[in-house]
């Protein structure tokens, strides 16, 4: 474990070198582009001014800052380029390098074959024998070569700014952790941690895990992970996360392993991000593709018919402005960096896009279905009547220990202060139907009436109790025991959420397996149609529902967080899970909500649309700007220095494009 701390210590030492040599040569590239500019300006102007040192117009001192800029700066255009190629990929690292290193090479070539014609003692630009001026691009390179860095420089601080701030939460991960055993605190590694675990938390120290709170209170500073700066007061009962730090004294029982915890979520959906390939991204590596090859072509036959017309020193120019204006920087960074900023804005919200899917244009969707227990109920069903007896109960209580499934928890959290001990049981989770143990030599089964209909076959007679609410049966395989009648509560903010969803033009579902009755009382209360509604639905059929509404032509959106959710959620074209719900469940949608809050799928819906809003119109000024810029290169009006400027600015608008999603606001939900 110490190792691992060591190693991660080196790695930062090593970002922050790399991070203050890149300024480093900010620093010497914005210097010597002063230089340039102050020299171009006053030879073009005021050639006999005293304010223009001889220095200045130094072959040999221009040439040296040009060698310098070519180690410091534009040997990584190159690099790129060459890196690119063994890849069998264009990018506009290719253009940039053509004109930088053109100019360079260009320069070198022009003081060699005017070598003899040079004074001894006097390499002045302006001073021939013949009177003529040295044509020389020096001059070019240096700032096309420093006008794009900082554009990068800019893209490199917001990009580093943005993954910081998503990233910081690493930070925050600890080691090891404390867990009770046999009554006595040992310490074991944080990767190690099982569910359920009991681990303890003192005063001041780093919370390992997600987890519920066994025992103790405690403030903690959840700002990290929440964007809330004030405390919240942790008592019994409570979710916290791992990587915040508690005042007071907690036991927590683990939640969540270690990799479904939210510290490993986020890593994931920043790997994702920095990854992620839009339909807007695949359309401008398609632009990248064909514009770089057709950009060469334009400027060679600029530098053919400039230079039969005005001379091959302004075709050379002409060539070399192309080059820089058409540069596609902008369409490559526009898609990675709004979804990077996307995901930090997110995180914010408790929000994390765990796919690419949010980002895609086809995946717009124009319906979503909701799982209803656990979504649009609480999932936290009351007893509210049965007839079983206190052996029975507890032998219920004992089968539903071992199942994730919201009645489960909820049969639990009733009866977990009556029942201390649990019957030791032999458990099988039948898929799509409920749970059967093996007790007393004898089979047990706990379930709802299809599945008391399909292990009593023999016995057409059941007596089944009519009921508009959840009734689950115990029985054997000759006879049914007794059964639990469950309410399920609706959430308070379901229909604020449906009636959002219902303003962005998007049609509302509802799954349950559910009677009828109950599943068209709870409609009404959501203002669900009735038409909309699937009732009486197995865990399994839940996919088969979305995959029917898609072929309905739907865009289907799904929305659950229990285990039997999982495959819903990857058929559907955009899963959404609750943070409450199970790892499975978790780690199969696109957007996870951690906090349960249902106000927050709007917010989810919100950003994946403004970042793809953004990207769009990122593309869009990055377009204009090439139709305007390239033509007037073409035409002869512009100058490398003015091109690489123009193209710096092009790339500066599309990270402040993409940074603008950072100033994302959220309309308040009022209650009705």
């Amino acid at each position: 474990m110490n190792e691992k701390k060591t190693v991660n210590k080196s790695k930062k030492i090593v970002s922050f070198d790399i991070l203050k040599f890149r300024l480093f040569k900010l620093i010497i590239g914005i210097i010597f582009l002063i230089i340039f500019l102050w020299t171009e300006f006053f030879v073009i102007f005021y050639p006999d001014s005293n304010l223009l040192p001889d220095l200045f117009v130094n072959i040999w001192w221009q040439f040296s800052l040009s060698t310098i800029i070519l180690f410091l700066i534009s040997y990584e255009y190159l690099f790129n380029s060459i890196r690119d190629a063994f890849k069998k990929t264009i990018s506009d690292d290719l253009l940039v390098s053509l004109s930088v290193f053109t100019s360079y090479i260009f320069s070198i070539c022009a003081i060699v074959i005017n070598f003899d014609e040079l004074e001894a003692n006097n390499w002045l630009i302006t001073n021939i024998n013949d009177g003529n001026t040295l044509y020389l691009l020096f001059s070019a390179f240096i700032e096309v070569s420093v006008i794009i860095y900082i554009g990068r420089m800019i893209e490199f601080y917001v990009t580093k700014k943005t993954v910081n701030e998503i990233s910081a939460i690493n930070d925050l991960f600890v080691d090891e952790a404390i867990i009770l055993r046999d009554n006595k605190e040992v310490k074991i590694a944080t990767e190690d941690l099982e569910i359920d675990d009991i681990v303890i938390c003192y005063p001041g120290e780093i919370i390992p895990v997600d987890g519920t709170v066994v025992d103790g209170e405690a403030l903690i500073n959840e700002a990290s992970f929440t964007g809330e700066a004030k405390l919240v007061k942790k008592t019994k009962n409570s979710d916290v996360y791992g990587g915040s730090v508690p005042d007071q004294y907690l036991k927590i029982k683990v939640k969540y392993k270690l990799e479904d915890s939210l510290i490993n979520k986020i890593n994931q959906g920043i790997l994702k991000a920095k990854e992620a390939k839009s339909d807007y991204q695949k359309l401008a590596d398609k632009v990248v593709i064909f514009l770089v090859p057709t950009i060469l072509i334009l400027g060679l036959l600029s530098l053919t018919l400039w230079s039969i017309f005005a001379g091959w020193e302004q075709g050379l120019l002409v060539m070399i402005t192309v080059f820089v204006v058409a540069c596609p920087c902008s369409f490559e960074m526009i898609t990675p960096l709004s979804i990077l900023v996307a995901n930090g804005v997110a995180l914010k919200r408790e929000i994390i896009f765990n796919s690419k899917r949010p980002f895609e244009k086809k995946e717009v969707i124009d319906a979503i279905a909701f799982d209803k227990t656990g979504t649009i109920t609480t999932g936290k069903l009351v007893v509210k009547k049965t007839d079983l007896s206190i052996e029975d109960l507890n032998l219920v209580y004992s089968m539903e220990l071992y199942s994730n499934h919201p009645i489960a928890k909820s049969i639990v959290l009733t009866y977990q202060d009556k029942f201390k001990k649990k019957i030791n049981l032999k458990i099988q989770n039948i898929v799509s139907d409920g749970l059967k143990a093996k007790y007393n030599k004898q089979n047990y089964y706990l379930g709802s009436k299809n599945f008391v209909n399909k292990i009593l076959k023999v016995n057409k007679q059941q007596k089944f109790i009519k009921s508009d609410e959840i009734i689950i049966y115990l029985f054997t395989d000759e006879k049914i025991i007794g059964y639990l009648e469950l309410a399920d509560e609706i959430r308070k903010d379901a229909s604020l959420v449906i009636d959002s969803l219902k303003q962005k033009k998007i049609e509302v579902f509802m799954i349950t397996g559910d009677q009828k009755s109950v599943a068209f009382k709870i409609a009404r209360k959501v203002d669900i149609k009735e038409e909309n509604v699937f009732y009486q639905t197995l865990p399994s059929e839940k996919a088969e529902i979305v995959d029917r509404l898609k072929k309905e032509g739907h865009k289907v959106g799904f929305i659950g967080d229990g285990i039997n959710d999982a495959i819903a959620l990857e058929t559907s074209n955009l899963g959404i899970s609750l943070g409450s719900g199970s790892a499975l469940a978790l780690q199969s949608s696109d957007i996870t909500i951690r906090n349960d809050n249902l106000n927050l799928i709007n917010d989810a819906l919100d950003i994946s649309q403004k970042t793809l809003r953004t990207i769009y119109i990122g593309l869009i000024v990055a377009s204009i700007y090439n139709l305007i810029l390239v033509p007037l290169a073409l035409s002869g009006i512009l100058v490398p220095s003015i091109g690489a400027i123009a193209m710096a600015i092009n790339d500066t608008l599309a990270v402040f494009i993409a940074a603008s999603l950072k100033r994302l606001s959220f309309k308040k939900k009022n209650k009705k």
